[in-house]
């Protein structure tokens, strides 16, 4: 494994040169990343000296395919091929991409709507339907990626994580910002590093970092109506999910080796007013004692089910962050998507001590 130093500093000053540019500036590292580079098809009209002379020689085209790479202080020239004065630029595509799975995220990647040089390049799925963005910073400039910070915060009032190449451009002021609203601020210079076969890997620490972000989601996250909601894991659905009903008021859950038990207040169904279960509860109960299926057979069917249903699968939606509908319509009437029994009804798991 390689831990790569030069590569993340060169993020932060340049993205794209001649492959002689990229040489000088990375140095062993350029065998190690340059399948990340690219031709863009475009030449360059300046040549960079070989260290340690800084200066650089202007390119002057003699003729189809004929270049000079001259000095303009000394007049010295020399020749140098298409290939050699063809611009490079990092793979961003294929870069984030390889970054989004080493750490384990959902590849993702759009711009920043005002922000340049602000990427998401992913999102961390911290629990089933609460996906938080990460966000990549490609900054040369200490003022810029300030007021990029700063720009993130206000505009977000969920929780984000943001990456940087290194930590040089950082200024103590904003890293006491994002500590302080709790957004995870890494650098990919201490937690990545590079396989012999050119691919990206996380550091352990790395791992544990994102699972204390996500058990702090999880336990600080309501939805949008104050309600908590239960932990499901991150790729379940409405088919992972059993419902048992213990009594009138409270019910069992379990979403593969996740498992509680809550009434119907922590699930969103309490009469604000009363303090009673809501009608969706009594629905809800209703498709507990037919394990899952109403018709209009059912004695308690009645025309304001439908209403009631919707208003039914809201809360199941934010109490369990499923997406789409835990109910299907088949011919007849309506059947869950997911397995419920009634208190008396033959257990589907055990009871948890």
């Amino acid at each position: 494994m390689w831990k790569l130093k030069r590569f993340w500093h060169s993020l932060e000053a340049c993205h794209s040169q001649v492959t002689k540019g990229w040489k000088i500036d990375l140095g062993p590292e350029y065998d190690l990343i340059q399948h990340y580079l690219r031709p863009t098809g475009e030449l360059s009209t300046w040549y960079p000296a070989t260290p340690p002379y800084v200066e650089e020689y202007a390119v002057v085209q003699l003729g189809k395919n004929r270049y000079d790479a001259v000095s303009e202080d000394s007049q010295e020239f020399f020749s140098v091929t298409v290939e050699e004065i063809t611009i490079h630029e990092l793979n961003l595509p294929q870069f984030f991409r390889e970054v989004a799975r080493a750490l384990d995220l959902q590849h993702q990647v759009s711009k920043v709507s005002g922000l340049a040089f602000i990427y998401q390049i992913g999102t961390f799925n911290a629990t089933a339907g609460y996906r938080v963005p990460v966000y990549l910073s490609m900054h040369s400039r200490q003022e810029r990626l300030q007021n990029a910070i700063q720009r993130l915060v206000i505009t977000h009032e969920k929780p984000f994580v943001l990456l940087l190449p290194t930590d040089d451009l950082l200024q103590a002021s904003e890293k006491d910002i994002l500590d302080h609203k709790g957004m995870p601020c890494l650098t990919l210079a201490d937690s990545l590093v590079l396989d012999d076969d050119g691919t990206f890997r996380a550091y352990p620490a790395v791992g544990k970092i994102f699972e204390e972000f996500r058990q702090k989601v999880t336990d600080e996250a309501v939805s949008e109506t104050g309600v908590v909601f239960f932990d499901s894991p991150a790729d379940a659905g409405w088919s992972d999910l059993e419902v048992r009903f213990i009594d009138d008021d409270t019910v069992g859950v379990r979403v593969g080796q996740k498992h509680g038990i809550f009434n119907f207040a922590q699930m969103g169904m309490a009469n604000r007013r009363n303090g009673r279960p809501t009608t969706q509860w009594d629905l809800l109960r209703a498709f507990a004692d037919e394990y899952g299926r109403l018709t209009w057979r059912n004695r308690k069917a009645d025309r304001r089910n439908q209403k009631r249903r919707e208003k039914l699968t809201r809360n199941l939606q934010d109490f369990f962050r499923f997406r789409g509908d835990p109910f299907v319509y088949e011919e007849g009437g309506w059947q869950s998507r997911f397995k419920i029994v009634p208190v008396d009804g033959e257990p589907m798991w055990r009871q948890p001590p």
